[in-house]
């Protein structure tokens, strides 16, 4: 049996519908965007089963899963794409970018590019929900030591 995770999705009301008989719940909404947030707290990460609309989320980690958030992205030719990244493993987990005791890049410069890009995709993807940022991800700044 695979791994369950917590899941949050976020999406238009009308396609609300299409999660719910996926097993989610709808935990909130807002009127003013028209969107509304569905959580599975047991579900299975599999965006492959997932409708074919548009959506921004993330879930938990647990065993075979990494915390991610991600997005499904309508292109201009009707079809979606799908983007996620993963942000580590916990409870809270926040996109980080590692560096070595040399100072060099934990991740290979072409990943990181391609990170950030999918990063943006779906942060473009939340505020068109009318979102300042994805759920499941923080935004932290760094902290002055002086």
């Amino acid at each position: 049996m695979a791994d369950r995770v917590q899941i949050t999705i976020v999406c238009n009301e009308a396609d609300a519908p299409k999660f719910k008989e996926l097993g989610f719940s709808i935990t909130s909404r807002v009127s003013e965007s028209g969107t509304v947030t569905l959580e599975d707290h047991e579900g299975i990460p599999d965006e492959d089963s997932w409708p074919a609309v548009e959506y921004v989320g993330c879930h938990g980690s647990h065993y075979e899963y990494d915390a991610r958030i991600f997005a499904n992205i309508k292109q201009d030719d009707g079809s979606f794409k799908f983007r996620g990244v993963s942000t580590g493993v916990g409870e809270d987990p926040t996109f980080s970018i590692g560096f070595r005791d040399d100072g060099s890049l934990r991740l290979d410069p072409e990943d990181l590019k391609a990170t950030l890009e999918n990063l943006n995709e779906i942060h473009t993807q939340a505020k068109r929900f009318g979102m300042e940022q994805p759920p499941g991800l923080r935004i932290v700044s760094p902290v002055d030591d002086e």
